[in-house]
């Protein structure tokens, strides 16, 4: 997928793509407050090993596609404040 991204990203004239492969569900991932949106294309099925999601997460499952969209939640910025 990465190599995709970045032959895309090329392709559509970015000279100098930042695209990184990350876990956003393991206890390694520590972004906070970087991003305004988030385009995702969360699994359909699938588990993780309850040891190794982060601790961030609020849900108690280990169903890949509903920690996706909490992770997709907490990543967004507020919606409390002004438009």
């Amino acid at each position: 997928m990465v190599r995709i991204g970045l032959m895309n990203l090329l392709l559509h004239g970015i000279d100098r793509p930042s695209l990184h492969y990350m876990d956003t569900l393991s206890k390694k991932f520590d972004e906070r407050d970087r991003y305004d949106v988030v385009l995702a294309n969360p699994p359909f099925k699938g588990s993780i090993d309850k040891g190794d999601i982060h601790e961030d997460l609020r849900l108690k499952t280990t169903k890949t596609e509903l920690l996706f969209v909490n992770r997709i939640i907490d990543l967004l910025p507020s919606a409390a404040g002004p438009p």
